[in-house]
Formats: C-alpha cells, structure tokens, sequence
C-alpha cells in the first residue's frame, strides 16, 4: 500500500474496533467487520480522498450507526474527504455535506446539504377518492402546479403550506369529500424521484 510504517496496522485495527478480532479469517467475520476492514485497508496509504461504493450495504441499523459515526470522525479529525455513492437515500441526509443526483449516467442537479434541505420542504398531503376534482380544483381554482399524484391515492401539493385551510376551503366549495389534509416533510426519496422522473 506504499506505506513502510508497520505500525500503522495496529493504529487502524484499534481505530476501526476490530483488534479483538485481527487473529480471524476474513470469511468469518460479519458483514459489518468487512467493511469497516475494507475501510481500514483503504486508510492504510493515508489517503486525504476515499471513495466509497455502497459503505453501508447490508449493514443492521447498529453497523450503519457505527459506520456513519467512523466517516464522520475520519472526515472531521483526519480531514479526509469521501465520495460516497449510495442508493440509501436517507442514510446519505445524515453524513454527506454536498450532493450529485445522477441518473442513467447524467448529472441531474449538484447541491449543498442546505441547498437540499430547502428542496425537502413541506407539503400538504391530501387523501380523497375524488382525485381527478381534486387536481382540477388545485389548477384552476387555486392555481397549483407544483404537485404530485401519489401511487397511494393521494396528492401531495408543495404549496400553501403555511395556510392548508384555503386548500381546504376550496375542496369543500366543490363538494370534494376530504379523507385526510395534512402538512408534512417532503423526504430525501420524494425529491429524488421527481428530479429523475423529470428526465
């Protein structure tokens, strides 16, 4: 690994929690032990860039905690920088600080972690049986084209978040039989999708 520092080995071992484990095959180690021994071999050349594909891939929730706390420490105390690929949306939301959507080979969008945050707003969740009313009384009533039409028969509309009653209202004026209004967070995965079904 071009590193003549022997030394190092036991470093990373106790870095990455696996000394008590150094004497066992690598077949027999858990899954978490491998990546975090795929991490070590990677650290042994003292890189300042790591690239990681899929880190937390096949991870229990207690593996991918302890991997995300790892990164963050490796990128905070060692400034090591990573570029991280991953399809685990949200477990990306916790660790990256900048973003690159890219889908079928073509950068979609380059964010910042705030940049991100604003594009995850809020939007008001509508459930009723009534969605094509529903959609036409949001477009020519109250002028609505930033919404989507959820596979779980509802609407999500990203506007009028502050005031849900003049949605509301509006559904009501109509006769639209309203099963459920709510504000809610528009995750990571929703963003995603609306920026690569746009291509």
């Amino acid at each position: 690994m071009g590193n003549p520092d022997k030394s190092v080995c036991d470093e990373l071992l106790k870095l990455l929690d696996l000394s008590d484990v150094r004497e066992k095959a690598v077949k027999k180690l858990s899954m978490g032990m491998k990546q975090r021994l795929g991490i070590a071999l990677a650290l042994v050349g003292k890189p300042d860039m790591l690239i990681l594909d899929e880190p937390v891939n096949g991870l229990d929730p207690r593996n991918i905690s302890a991997l995300r706390t790892l990164l963050q420490k490796l990128n905070e105390e060692q400034g090591i920088t990573m570029l991280i690929s991953s399809h685990i949306l949200k477990e990306l939301y916790l660790l990256a600080t900048d973003y690159i959507i890219i889908h079928r080979g073509k950068i979609l969008e380059c964010l910042s972690h705030e940049q991100l945050a604003a594009k995850c707003e809020n939007y008001v969740r509508i459930s009723t049986d009534d969605l094509p009313e529903c959609v036409t009384v949001l477009e020519k009533e109250l002028h609505v084209l930033d919404y989507k039409v959820m596979d779980d028969r509802t609407v999500h509309v990203y506007a009028f978040t502050e005031e849900p009653q003049r949605i509301s209202q509006a559904l009501t004026e109509h006769h639209i039989v309203v099963g459920e209004l709510a504000v809610q967070g528009r995750s990571l995965e929703d963003y995603f999708f609306t920026v690569t079904s746009e291509v």
